[in-house]
């Protein structure tokens, strides 16, 4: 049977993400036949990622979780496998296409140019220009300036509407790269660690705010993080990542685990319950063996 024909007789619509035998690396990494495995950056991923979930991506540095971030938005290409968007081939898909359907919100972004706040949010509506032309002067329409002030509504920038961009806190200028993803009207919302760089109160001001918004929206949300804890107290799943391979993927009860995290970390962790939540907690033992500080301060 196939997937619309499965649909309508009332099974579960297709996932956001399905992702098969899916290998990746950058052309300069292999500068012989010898590097033929060790340069592959993703190496024969498969997951599905299910409509209206947070999923937390986890791993070590140089576990490919970037890049895995830009294989699912068609940033680069992979060299082997696929990757179907709600169930249609993303290698079919125009770039354009993929923009009406995923946001992506990367961790470094240059603020070189004198953009306001408001210009950098109507960026994200490039997706929707008339005629596939995007004028410079005038260029947007009423609904798009009502769409990019409803994003910046639902993450508490408006008042800076008239700054530029390269005079805000790192703290603001994340909600503003959160407005202008929003502004895409997107069905997936994709993070690179969000809430890098942040201090405790602007971290905890960006995951209520992406909270807030999923809870309105439905959308489907992955984010990458160095942050298990944010992960584990945020996520409705988490995937953790290896050398460019999945290590495990579920619940956080299923995968935060001091074996999982040794393994995947080379270290030792301590692994509690959230007084709060209830949900796991990850700390680093002392050297007397005693549970000290969790991993983040995020939690």
């Amino acid at each position: 049977m196939s997937q619309q024909a499965s649909v309508s007789a009332g099974s579960s619509p297709s996932p956001a993400f399905e992702v098969n035998r899916l290998s990746f690396r950058y052309d300069s990494v292999r500068s012989s036949p010898s590097d033929a495995v060790s340069g592959w950056i993703i190496k024969g991923m498969e997951f599905a990622v299910h409509q209206g979930e947070i999923v937390g991506v986890i791993g070590p540095n140089g576990s490919g979780k970037s890049s895995l971030l830009k294989l699912l938005t068609k940033l680069v290409r992979p060299q082997e496998g696929s990757i179907r968007l709600f169930g249609a081939e993303m290698g079919t898909l125009s770039r354009e296409s993929i923009a009406r359907q995923v946001a992506y919100m990367p961790q470094d972004l240059s603020y070189d140019f004198p953009f306001s706040v408001l210009d950098m949010v109507l960026m994200g509506r490039f997706p929707y220009r008339r005629g596939g032309v995007w004028n410079l002067v005038g260029w947007e329409r009423q609904d798009d300036l009502a769409v990019a002030e409803d994003a910046m509504a639902q993450t508490d920038v408006t008042h800076l509407a008239n700054r530029m961009i390269d005079t805000l806190s790192a703290g603001e200028r994340q909600r503003v790269l959160l407005a202008r993803a929003l502004a895409q009207v997107p069905r997936v919302l994709m993070l690179d660690e969000p809430t890098a760089h942040l201090d405790l109160n602007h971290q905890l001001d960006v995951c209520r705010i992406l909270k807030r918004v999923h809870a309105q929206l439905q959308m489907t949300v992955v984010l990458v993080s160095h942050d298990i804890n944010l992960a584990s107290q945020y996520c409705d799943r988490i995937l953790v990542m290896k050398q460019g391979a999945v290590v495990c993927f579920g619940s956080p009860q299923e995968v935060i685990h001091p074996q999982v995290l040794a393994e995947v970390y080379g270290c030792q962790v301590l692994v509690d319950a959230h007084p709060d939540t209830g949900l796991p907690r990850v700390s680093l033992p002392s050297q007397d063996g005693h549970q000290t500080v969790a991993v983040s301060g995020m939690v």
